[in-house]
């Protein structure tokens, strides 16, 4: 996972998986709601559908919040 912001705070399905840049974790296959956050910027959720067996990279851009 990553993000035009480090150290912005990862989420996948309501588990908290640290900060961005976020090496790759192994996550069930299927649909899953990625949350990205950080103090200051408009937080990012999108839904994301992981395929068995593959590593996916999602790029998540997050707009300052003024």
């Amino acid at each position: 996972m990553s993000s035009n912001v480090d150290g912005a705070t990862v989420s996948i399905s309501g588990l908290t998986y640290g900060g961005t840049p976020l090496e790759p974790r192994r996550i069930t296959a299927g649909s899953h709601t990625v949350s990205v956050i950080k103090q200051g910027f408009r937080p990012a959720i999108l839904g994301v559908d992981m395929p068995p067996g593959i590593v996916t990279d999602v790029l998540v851009q997050l707009d300052p919040a003024n």
